[in-house]
């Protein structure tokens, strides 16, 4: 049943365009529910109310004086011309239309957008615009957008208006028609936009976007907004890319060379183009049965040098190109300095040769323990700085070295450590040997014996006590030279004389020795010394050739051999690990065999404080032999039993004693005055001129200048010290520089210490 209000038939019976109700045109308001008679739906009073080519609309906001939104279908009918009816199948609908409009505040709306805002708020109660028939047989319907929750109303889409993409704009304000269009694309790809489209617009759009990538188009289906947006989306991304094209330049350097340049930008160029945001954009479209594809293309840097004007030939994209130009820009200066990989680094202190091992060892360790950290640590970065080589040169004590400035900068830090002056220890030693040796000998013997000369032999009692001994005929003889006392009476004058065949011996001897040794040696920290004194004795040695007896001489060595190295511990101590061996000849060489000889050997280990004199250590011998030949018996007898036999006793006593004086030389002027102390002891020792043989500077001329200490003679040589010392540089040198050798004053070293006491005899 259609309501109708005369007085709106009379006003807006015309189409929309012509209609233009008077500002100040009202309405009765009528309540709200049809009344029974009327022939038309009434509209409230002062709902619109015309302005020009607006029109303002004011709803009521007062329960139960709203408009509803059937009465705005009617209003919109009036509005527009447009014919409407209801889905009559649909009870949803109707339930609706009996709803409330709800609007807080006037509305002023452009009279040509009328049929957009009433489809808007058609749209918001769930309301949408069917348009059935077409020209001026279509009648628009009032239906439900969705069915069963969120699925679109199958009259909706079977009412699809089809559309031009183009026109698609004219229906973004209609949320109320139900459109579809095809837009072609030129560039992109129908099913990668497709699927992109579908995120956007997520699943309750009520729209559809379908890829036809036999057409390489897209089908979208939806309300007039979404669809007119939609094809918007489509025309922003549906372009031509951006192809950018490689830029050559040629560049001029002034400082750097060409190919060191190209061979450092070249293993740039990789990382350039990885980071270029340009080489994102390089792409190039190709079509391949009617669909579109799109692959990178990213420019190729290529940098070439050009030796023969010095400069650099770059072929590559703006982007880079300009990167490039400022790494060129930056690296193309001057340097004071050429900066190398190669060193040369000359040892001042430490000898090349002790340092060689050890050095390569600790790199190679060095390099082995960062490997195996960064492996722990997970790090799959390889490290691509090259290894520290090193060369020894042991002609010039240097070290020849290829690094990077990085690892130089380390080893030369170490060098410079390690190349430390290291201190040097005088070490006085003082060997003394002392030795006693006692000997006797008593006895008596019976013997036909005879003087050497005389063929006669006498006697008819003979013993053997050692005193006589056989000849080559059998006879017993004495050597009457022996020292001692030897006496006999053998043989008489004549025959029936008187005879005592015996023999007298009585001898002792004695002796005592005493030896100073004083070997001194300078020796560096932590090196060993060696001080060998040694006498030597020839003795013939026979031997069995093919043409007979061959006689050769041979040596036998017999003396001192001391080896000592001391290291410096903290507060001023020294460790010394000494090494000695005394020897010396007890008798003389007999035939072939050597001569006899003893040996005495100390190997320790002490800690002694600087300058101080310790006894290391020492032997102590004490021998005594006594032995008694004779009769049994007879000799036994007390008084009388020296008569038949002989005794000798004899004690040798040997004490040996070593000392020690260690000092610590840390300055040149200290090893300066100790040996000048020495030359003043050679000097008045073997005399100033032999002296100047060994030395040809040496200048002292009077005792004046002797410098007493607490112990021996101190000379001053004002002469000597003012000769010049040749000092080599030590640390990084420039290759290509000569080393240049400086003279040192030793005056400005050390200045000399003068005494008044008067000079002492040298020992």
């Amino acid at each position: 049943m259609l309501l109708t209000v005369s007085l709106w038939t009379a006003l807006l019976g015309a189409p929309a365009s012509a209609i233009a109700p008077p500002a100040t045109t009202s309405l009765p308001l009528l309540a709200p529910a049809q009344e029974p008679g009327a022939s038309e739906l009434e509209v409230p009073e002062g709902v619109p109310e015309d302005d020009g080519e607006y029109i303002w609309q004011r709803f009521s906001e007062v329960a139960g004086q709203q408009l509803r939104y059937d009465q705005l279908i009617k209003l919109c009918q009036k509005r527009t011309g447009k014919n409407f009816t209801v889905d009559g199948e649909n009870t949803a609908v109707r339930t609706r239309l009996e709803n409330p409009v709800i609007l807080y505040g006037p509305k002023r709306i452009r009279k040509a957008e009328f049929y957009a805002f009433f489809q808007t708020l058609m749209k918001i109660n769930g309301l949408v615009c069917v348009q059935q028939g077409s020209g001026d047989l279509s009648v628009i319907m009032i239906t439900a957008d969705k069915i069963s929750g969120t699925a679109v109303n199958p009259t909706v889409t079977a009412n699809t208006i089809l559309v031009e993409p183009d026109d698609t704009k004219d229906f973004a304000s209609q949320p109320g028609t139900y459109i579809a269009t095809v837009v072609k694309l030129n560039y992109v790809d129908p099913g990668g936009i497709s699927v992109a489209l579908g995120k956007l617009l997520g699943a309750n759009a009520q729209s559809t976007v379908q890829a036809l990538t036999t057409d390489n188009a897209l089908m979208i289906q939806g309300y007039g907004p979404v669809v007119a947006s939609t094809v918007r989306f489509v025309r922003y991304l549906d372009v031509k890319p951006e192809i950018e094209s490689a830029v050559f330049r040629k560049v001029r350097l002034n400082e750097a060379s060409a190919e060191e340049m190209a061979e450092l930008l070249t293993e740039l160029a990789d990382e350039l183009a990885s980071t270029s945001e340009g080489n994102i954009r390089n792409v190039s479209a190709r079509n391949r049965n009617n669909s579109q594809s799109v692959a990178q293309d990213p420019i190729e840097t290529r940098i070439l040098a050009s030796t023969r004007d010095n400069s650099l030939i770059i072929t590559a994209s703006q982007e880079n190109l300009e990167r490039i130009l400022d790494l060129v820009a930056e690296l193309d200066t001057r340097v004071d300095v050429p900066e190398s990989n190669l060193h040369l680094y000359v040892l001042k202190h430490i000898p090349v040769q002790d340092l060689d091992e050890p050095l390569q060892d600790f790199l190679q360790r060095a390099d082995q323990a960062e490997q195996e950290a960064q492996q722990s640590g997970g790090s799959t970065i390889a490290s691509r700085e090259q290894d520290i080589v090193v060369e020894v040169q042991e002609t010039t004590n240097s070290l020849l070295v290829s690094a990077t400035r990085t690892k130089w900068a380390e080893l030369k830090l170490l060098l410079d450590r390690l190349d430390q002056p290291q201190p040097q220890v005088l070490i006085e030693t003082a060997l003394i040997e002392i030795s006693e040796n006692f000997g006797r000998d008593i006895g008596f013997e019976f013997a036909n014996s005879k003087v050497p000369g005389d063929g006669v032999m006498r006697g008819s009692v003979t013993t053997n006590t050692g005193i006589t001994s056989p000849d080559a005929d059998g006879d017993r003889t004495v050597d009457i030279f022996q020292s001692g006392i030897t006496a006999g009476i053998l043989d008489g004058q004549g025959d029936g004389e008187f005879a005592i065949p015996f023999i007298l011996r009585a001898a002792q001897n004695s002796s005592d020795a005493n030896v100073l040794s004083k070997p001194s040696v300078l020796v560096s920290n932590n090196k060993q010394a060696q001080v060998t004194s040694t006498d030597q004795v020839p003795y013939t040695v026979a031997t069995q050739g093919q043409v007979g007896i061959q006689e050769s001489v041979e040596f036998a060595e017999a003396g001192i051999t001391l080896g000592i190295t001391p290291s410096i511990s903290s507060s001023n101590f020294l460790r010394l690990s000494i090494s000695l061996t005394v020897s010396n000849f007890s008798g003389d060489a007999v035939g072939s065999q050597p001569p006899p000889s003893t040996e005495r050997t100390i190997d320790t280990e002490v800690l002694v404080p600087d300058g101080a004199t310790m006894w290391i250590g020492g032997i102590v011998r004490d021998d005594k032999l006594t032995s008694r030949q004779g009769i049994p018996f007879l000799s036994d007898i007390p008084v009388i039993g020296i008569l038949f036999g002989a005794d000798s006793s004899s004690s040798s006593k040997t004490t040996l004693f070593f000392f020690c004086t260690p000092k610590i030389i840390n300055e040149f002027a200290e090893l300066q005055a100790e040996s000048e102390s020495a030359k003043a002891v050679a000097a008045e020792t073997i005399g100033l001129e032999r002296l100047r043989v060994i030395d040809p500077k040496y200048g002292r001329e009077t005792p004046a200048d002797i410098i007493l200490s607490d112990e021996d003679g101190r000379i001053l040589d004002p002469g000597a010290l003012n000769a010049p010392i040749l000092v080599s540089p030590g640390g990084e040198q420039d290759p290509m520089q000569p080393v240049v050798v400086e003279e040192v004053d030793p005056l400005t070293v050390a200045q000399p210490r003068l005494s008044t006491q008067e000079p002492s005899e040298p020992k």
